[in-house]
């Protein structure tokens, strides 16, 4: 058993009721197959843990083979989750022939897409009480995914006929969790219900008893030296302790907490402040693609930018419709032009305050 988790469980769901449970490891050839199984019918599923050999070290997502749930894809830019969750509820009405709140979703970014795996309320809790002895990472939609290798079709192929379909979109999904950061997909996927989300133990049980082994029995050795050697080492011991405390500095308790203070104060004013990188990918971000920056200052909340045109053209009021929006600027946007330039000076919000 490896001292961090390196495997992943797949519940492949299908409307028929037959079921594909399996177990999949990362290899250096791509993945590895170590357990699966055929289920026929909801009942067997309590019997997962122990047939599958099921441990708190391993993920465990569910999927369909397409019969529950469908997958939509939105083109939408960069937005924080706040803002993301009402563009998706927004654009997802024009793609179902749901209303918003009639269904669950969830999403991953690849690049501009926002791949959704979207689920019907009565459909979910459908799911949620078919497998009320399963606790889970999340739900993903396996025909939003990125479609299998050529490698892992001949895997596909190896598992029988009949299954191939389950095996596909099962494999589907061991590939793409494996190779992506289940921490993120955990926090934009459906997620199970409070009661039902899989309490992981990402160090094995038996490296945790040899550590205790091996602390106790240091510490029983550690503590034999020193009762057989006490009277002998005892005059080394004190004049060894005299030597530290001779050279150990006192400290200065008000120069220490002043410290903390201004420790405290920095970690504050970093929690708040943007950081260049974001203020440029900001800029980048919000100027019409025909301007270029000339020269770029930032002091403290100030941000000063000089503009140029490929085209020589300068339009204040493009400049200032484009920067408003922002989150990051509030909506004070002084803009002067001189000598076939613009000067834009604009001012920071701190972390977290909105700009309206």
């Amino acid at each position: 058993m490896s001292l961090f988790n390196k495997n992943i469980v797949v519940l492949c769901l299908a409307k028929s009721g037959r079921h594909l449970a399996m177990k999949v490891a990362k290899s250096r050839s791509g993945l590895e197959l170590i357990k699966s199984r055929i289920l026929d019918g909801d009942h067997e599923f309590s019997s997962l843990q122990e047939s599958l050999d099921i441990s708190a070290n391993d993920y465990f997502v569910l999927c369909d083979e397409g019969s529950l749930s469908v997958s939509v894809n939105l083109t939408l830019p960069k937005l924080a989750a706040k803002e993301l969750r009402n563009a998706v509820s927004f654009e997802l009405g024009n793609k179902i022939p749901l209303p918003v709140d009639a269904v669950q979703w969830g999403y991953y970014r690849d690049k501009d897409s926002c791949q959704l795996s979207v689920i019907s309320y009565e459909a979910w809790d459908k799911l949620i009480l078919a497998t009320n002895e399963i606790a889970f990472d999340f739900f993903v939609s396996s025909s939003s995914l990125p479609d299998l290798s050529n490698d892992l079709k001949g895997l596909v192929n190896k598992q029988g006929e009949n299954d191939v379909v389950l095996f596909e979109q099962a494999f589907k999904v061991a590939s793409f969790c494996l190779f992506n950061d289940m921490n993120v997909l955990k926090k934009t996927m459906i997620t199970p219900p409070e009661g039902r989300i899989l309490k992981h133990r990402f160090v094995s049980k038996y490296i945790m008893v040899a550590c205790m082994v091996y602390v106790l029995t240091s510490l029983l050795m550690t503590g034999l030296t020193y009762y057989k050697g006490k009277n002998q080492y005892s005059s080394q011991l004190k004049s060894r302790i005299a030597q530290i405390q001779a050279a150990t500095p006192q400290v200065d308790e008000e120069a220490f907490e002043y410290l903390n203070e201004l420790n405290s104060e920095y970690a504050s004013i970093l929690e708040k402040a943007y950081s260049p990188g974001a203020i440029l990918d900001e800029l980048s971000l919000r100027l019409p693609a025909k301007y270029l920056i000339k020269s770029l200052r930032t002091d403290g909340l100030s941000v000063n930018c000089e503009l140029t045109s490929q085209d020589g053209a300068l339009d204040t009021k493009e400049i200032y419709n484009a920067f408003v929006a922002s989150d990051i600027f509030t909506k004070d946007i002084p803009i002067s032009q001189r000598k076939g330039s613009l000067q834009l000076n604009l001012t920071l919000n701190e972390k977290g305050v909105d700009h309206d």
